[in-house]
This record gives structure tokens, C-alpha cells and sequence, in this order.
């Protein structure tokens, strides 16, 4: 049931920077809007992101968060700050909000938009039906994970939206593509990775990097930092993430290895008792939000993603593309993040693996050593996981509303 709420729908602070928009606008490309449940620091805000800022020269790309307010969103994530009114917020309440479905719709006409791109189901929700019935733009939709058609409710839901706003339908990854074929059994679904900046993702100096970063002084290390050992994460600090299992499983690593923790989230204070009660005080560092992340990177041995959930995560790409191994948990679509000859897959939740795989990568660092040829992470992300590979996708459906050679067809190769 919708609440009942008033309706207030000429009032909204929106639409003044949907006006400033349309004074500036180019008409020689498209308009595409990008519209997700909000704007907090994770994986596809950064995707949405990073395709707003490398969008194609002609076209205007814009973002509507369902969620949050402006000035909340940019005192927390301080980097939105940069991409001035080009992001817009709808201040949704909890729940169904019919209020949103008119903000949306009356926005999406003011910015004249020639294409929505949704990501996620609760965006499908507001976007995908009204523009069906109202408007019939080009609309894509990108699911980024699968966990959630596990539920029967859930799968009914998606199934019942994709039937009424038939939209161009992608995939992050085939282990995503392949329940969302079967859920919409004739409709074409194309898989697209996403894909991270390899040019600014790139290998560098660990003591340049650290350096960079002040971490010689942060983490209270007296010693020689070329002698440690640097394991990292980045994520939202939540139990979803899994790092609880991380820090128990620096109790298998050696002494002068340290932990790094990316990152921010409700479960900062648990997973602070918990290194303390392990006696990993000064072994795990909590480094909060970090901007600099390819310096973050360029500091590691080993990067870990001990999620219990996730979709095709971008963490792991960017570790390796900085030519850093990883060691993730086997949960969505992790398996087709990794490099299979430098990367290892553990099971969820698994504490002993985790520490058994971190550490057979660190042993392999040390015999690699001094090969001088040896397989690169960075290769295997440059070869179809790059931010430009996959923008050209995008502005191909975008544009034509086709995309050849990227059918999912179960037991072949997108």
C-alpha cells in the first residue's frame, strides 16, 4: 500500500537544478539518466560514477537517487560534491512512495531524458513502468546481483516489472545473466562487466604509495615497511562484507603482517572490540573513507573481498589492475573477477581456508619473486573488464538499442 503523504510536487529544490541543466544542454547527443536506490559509498554508486564522468563527448549524463537529500549525501560522501547538479535527489520515505513515482516522473521530464538507465529492482520499481505507460523512452536496466530471486516473492516481482516495461536487459556477469534468463525465458539478455579505470588503477612503489598515504605514520610501524606485509579490504563495514572473518584469520598469518581496513559502516566499533579481543590491536588498522585508492592498492601483498554476498564487485579489479592477487569468498559473481592463475576462491565464512589461501599467495609472491616472466592480474582485467570497454557497450544500447556479440547463452562466452 502507498502512504498517504501531501503532495508538494512544485516546491522541489530539483527543480531548479533540473532548469540550470536544460539552459546548458547540448542537443547534438542524448540525454541519459542513471537512477539508483541512493547515493552512499559502495559498488554501483561508483560504477554510476565513473560512467557519468567518462560518458561519451555529445551525450549528457545525469543521476537521480531515489534516496536521500542533497546536502546529507554530499556531507557523507564529500567526493559527490564535484559532480555539482548533475545529481539529484528525490528524498524518498521509507516504503512504497507514490509521491516518488510523480517527483520521478515530473524530473525525467524536465531534463528532457532520452534515456533511463536503472540498476537494481527498487529503481525498476519508480522507473520502469511509468516510462512504459507515460513515456517510452529507451530504457536498460542493469541487475548487478542475483541473490535476491532466490526469494519466490521477489522473483514474481522482478518477472511482473521486466513483463510491463520491457526493458533493454543487462547482466553484469553470466552467473547474474543466467536465473535472469530464466526468469524472462524469450527476452534477450545481454552481459556487460563492469569495468574499472585501468588507467588510473595502475601498479606502483609500495613505499612511494604508503608515503603517499602517511601510512608510516598511521600505522605506528617503526620498522622498515618494505618488511611487512600488507593485506587489504575495501567495503562498507557490515557483516554482509565479512571482514569479521578477515581478522580472525590474521591469527594464521605471520607477525609482521598487517591488515587494512577501506572503508566505513554501522559495524565499526564491533569490528574494533574484535581486533582488540584477538589481540590484533596494532595489526588491524581501520583507515575510514579513503579517496586515494590506487595508493591503497599499490600498498598490498594480498587484497581480500571475504563477502557472504555479492554481485561482480569492482574491489577486486582494482586491486588487480594495480597488479595485486586476490583472495575472494566464491559468492555471486566472484569466480569471473579473478584472475584463475594468480587469484584463489575460498568458501564463505570459512576462517581456516581464508588464512590457508592468503598465505599460499603470499608464499607464491616470494617464489615469483625473481621470475621474470610471471602471469599478471593487470592482463587478465585489461582484457574485458575496463571502464572504456564497458562504456562502449553502454552508449551502443544507449544509441542503437542493440548490442551484438554480448548475448547470454548458457554453456558459451558472452
Amino acid at each position: 500500500m502507498f502512504k498517504h503523504q501531501n503532495i508538494h510536487l512544485y516546491q522541489e529544490s530539483a527543480d531548479s537544478y533540473a532548469d540550470d541543466y536544460i539552459d546548458r544542454r547540448c542537443h547534438e547527443g542524448v540525454c541519459i539518466v542513471h537512477i539508483v536506490q541512493h547515493l552512499r559509498p559502495g559498488g554501483i554508486e561508483c560504477l554510476v560514477l565513473a560512467m557519468m564522468k567518462n560518458a561519451g563527448a555529445k551525450d549528457r549524463t545525469l543521476i537521480v537517487a531515489l534516496e536521500g537529500r542533497r546536502q546529507d549525501a554530499m556531507q557523507a560522501w564529500p567526493v559527490l560534491s564535484s559532480y555539482g547538479s548533475s545529481i539529484y535527489f528525490l528524498d524518498k520515505p521509507e516504503g512504497l512512495s507514490l509521491v516518488t513515482v510523480f517527483k520521478l516522473h515530473r524530473l525525467l521530464k524536465r531534463l528532457q531524458a532520452d534515456v533511463i538507465h536503472t540498476h537494481h529492482i527498487g529503481p525498476l520499481v519508480y522507473a520502469g513502468c511509468i516510462n512504459r505507460l507515460l513515456s517510452k523512452r529507451r530504457h536498460i536496466h542493469t541487475e548487478h546481483d542475483a541473490w535476491h530471486l532466490q526469494s519466490a516473492k521477489r522473483r514474481a516481482l522482478q518477472r511482473s516489472l521486466l513483463a510491463c516495461s520491457k526493458p533493454l536487459l543487462v547482466a553484469d556477469a553470466r552467473s547474474v545473466a543466467s536465473p535472469l534468463q530464466e526468469l524472462v525465458k524469450k527476452q534477450t539478455v545481454y552481459v556487460v562487466y563492469n569495468g574499472i579505470d585501468s588507467d588510473r588503477f595502475v601498479p606502483g612503489q609500495r613505499y612511494l604509495a604508503s608515503q603517499r598515504l602517511g601510512f608510516t605514520t598511521l600505522l605506528y610501524i617503526e620498522r622498515d615497511i618494505e618488511q611487512q606485509i600488507f593485506i587489504g579490504t575495501a567495503g562498507r563495514l557490515q557483516a554482509v562484507k565479512g571482514q569479521a572473518y578477515l581478522i580472525h584469520a590474521m591469527l594464521d598469518l605471520p607477525n609482521n603482517s598487517h591488515l587494512l581496513i577501506a572503508g566505513s559502516g554501522p559495524d565499526l566499533k564491533t569490528l574494533q572490540q574484535l581486533a582488540l579481543a584477538l589481540g590484533l590491536k596494532h595489526r588491524v588498522h581501520f583507515l575510514g573513507q579513503i579517496e586515494d585508492m590506487p595508493s591503497f592498492y599499490q600498498m598490498l601483498h594480498v587484497f581480500s573481498l571475504p563477502s557472504l554476498n555479492e554481485g561482480f564487485p569492482l574491489s577486486p579489479l582494482e586491486a588487480q589492475s594495480c597488479n595485486v592477487p586476490v583472495v575472494c569468498s566464491d559468492v555471486g559473481a566472484c569466480r569471473e573477477a579473478i584472475c584463475p592463475q594468480t587469484g584463489l576462491l575460498v568458501p564463505k565464512g570459512d576462517v581456516d581456508a581464508l588464512g590457508l589461501a592468503i598465505n599460499t599467495i603470499l608464499t607464491r609472491g616470494k617464489a615469483s619473486a625473481a621470475q621474470t616472466s610471471r602471469p599478471s592480474p593487470r592482463q587478465f582485467v585489461k582484457k574485458g573488464k575496463t571502464l572504456v570497454e564497458m562504456m562502449n557497450c553502454y552508449q551502443k544500447l544507449s544509441h542503437s538499442g542493440a548490442l551484438s556479440g554480448h548475448f547470454f547463452q548458457e554453456n558459451s562466452h558472452a
